[in-house]
């Protein structure tokens, strides 16, 4: 509940002062890296299926996003070593990955431009001449790659502060 409770915070505070980032997934990499993918992955898409209820129904086709997040997420870091080396990778990596499916939603369903701080960043490189496909590519990669490095260190630094009462899930936490 406290993933999801982040992911929807943060999904809220995007809506509101259309940031050009998402802040929807703080949750759904701190749940992959303790929990594992599958837990990851249903943080994601309960996250995206409140927000999609409660703000906007965008959320729930770009569902699969952060379901994506959370596979890709656990696959890299869950029972793995956890140090900044493999968080900034596995950062990179997501990024890659939910800027390749979200994109494609986005040019496929709302014709490259959604909702929030990222359309107006589709937009804006659309009025200096770039094609719309080209714009979204460009603008979700540059979003995605700034979400996932603020996302990860934020779950890393909870993941740090709260490494005694997680020692159950036996974290491997490195330099």
């Amino acid at each position: 509940m406290f993933s999801i409770g982040l992911n929807v915070f943060g999904t809220y505070l995007e809506s509101i002062y259309l940031f050009p980032l998402y802040l929807d997934s703080i949750g759904t990499i701190f749940s992959a890296i303790i929990l594992g993918p599958h837990i990851g992955a249903l943080v994601g898409l309960i996250t995206n299926l409140i927000t999609g209820c409660l703000l906007s129904g965008e959320n729930f086709l770009f569902s699969v996003v952060n379901v994506l997040i959370g596979l890709t997420t656990g696959i890299m870091l869950y029972k793995n070593q956890i140090n900044i080396k493999n968080i900034f990778l596995a950062a990179i990596v997501v990024s890659i990955v939910s800027s390749i499916m979200g994109n494609l939603l986005s040019i496929y369903f709302f014709g490259g431009i959604t909702e929030g701080g990222v359309g107006h960043i589709t937009q804006t490189l659309t009025a200096f001449g770039e094609s719309i496909p080209t714009a979204a590519f460009a603008a979700g990669l540059y979003t995605n790659f700034a979400d996932k490095i603020i996302s990860f260190t934020a779950a890393f630094f909870m993941i740090y502060v709260l490494q005694d009462k997680l020692s159950i899930y036996d974290l491997k936490l490195g330099n």
